[in-house]
Formats: structure tokens, C-alpha cells, sequence
């Protein structure tokens, strides 16, 4: 996070709402954390609606034009299958037809409902939900709205590639 401001910003207060946003959406969203809302939703073993918050439900469906419009490419649903050659352990995995076949029935958007405002459900019990490829960005949205409140019109905000940037460059670094 890059950002310029001569308006006498505080960047301690600046950084301590920045940390706080980071670590409410990584209790939202990471796949990484048991304790997280989306892996709480994932463990599951239930097909009916779950309170996930009104974000998430904004996201799956916000990821849900998004696979329509590429015809199913974009799925935030695929991870059973990353995982099943092997690429969450960094070692290649030549997986079964057979192996294959079931893991893709409990794939698929479709499988995945919401209601509105703040609850989802899966259709089938196994089915994982992976919001890693969309939360980057909505990070970096969050993040910069965090820096606009504070009165700062200058700044780059990049997570994981997803770059977001506003005004003109002159840097003063804000380690988050």
C-alpha cells in the first residue's frame, strides 16, 4: 500500500483501520482459517440456509454473473478438484477417471444457492466454496474506500496482483 497526502493524515490511525479491515475480511473469507466464516460454511454437512453475512451473499452472486457470462469457466466451486491433483500440496497427482468423475458431482455453481440479504446453502453436502479468486480485489476496493475516508486522493492498493490505484504518485509507505 502506496499512498501521498498533504493534508496531515494520521498514519498510525490510517494503519490500525487498514490492519482491522484486513483481519475482518480474513475472518470472513480465508479457506486458510477453520475458524473462518466461509470454512465454517464449507464444513457443513447440511443443505440448508446458513447466515454467511450479507458480503458473502454479494460476492457468490456477484461470482455467479460472473460464471454465467463465461459459460461455467469462472466457478467458485473447483477447489475439491485443485486439491485433487494435488496442487494445494505442491505434488502432482494423476487422478482416476473414476476419481475425477465424483469429485466433479459435487462441483458446480448451481449447487450453490443464496437468499438475500446474508444466507447460503449448498445443494449437495461436500460441496466447497472458494472465494480467494474474487476477495483479492474486493480487499483492495475495501482498503482504498478505508484511505479515501481518511481523506487520502493519492494511493496504489495491490493485494495478490489485484491493483487499485487513484490520483497521482508521490509516496510516502504504509506497511500493513
Amino acid at each position: 500500500m502506496s499512498y501521498w497526502s498533504n493534508n496531515g493524515t494520521d498514519t498510525g490511525k490510517v494503519k490500525q483501520q487498514i490492519d482491522a479491515e484486513f483481519a475482518r475480511i480474513d475472518k470472513l473469507m480465508s479457506i486458510y482459517r477453520d475458524d473462518s466464516v466461509i470454512s465454517q460454511f464449507n464444513q457443513q454437512q447440511i443443505n440448508t440456509y446458513q447466515t454467511v453475512g450479507s458480503e458473502l451473499v454479494r460476492l457468490i452472486e456477484q461470482s455467479r454473473l460472473i460464471s454465467h457470462a463465461s459459460q461455467g469457466c469462472y466457478d467458485l466451486t473447483v477447489k475439491p478438484l485443485f486439491d485433487l491433483w494435488g496442487f494445494k500440496a505442491n505434488q502432482f497427482n494423476q487422478p482416476s477417471a473414476e476419481q475425477i468423475h465424483t469429485v466433479l458431482l459435487s462441483t458446480c455453481m448451481r449447487h450453490l444457492g443464496t437468499t438475500a440479504p446474508d444466507k447460503a446453502a449448498k445443494a449437495v453436502t461436500n460441496l466447497t466454496v472458494d472465494v480467494s479468486s474474487i476477495a483479492q480485489g474486493y480487499t483492495v476496493e475495501r482498503l482504498s474506500v478505508i484511505l479515501q475516508n481518511n481523506g487520502i486522493q493519492h494511493f496504489m492498493a495491490e493485494i495478490g496482483g489485484e491493483l487499485l490505484t487513484q490520483g497521482h504518485k508521490r509516496i510516502c509507505h504504509l506497511s500493513a
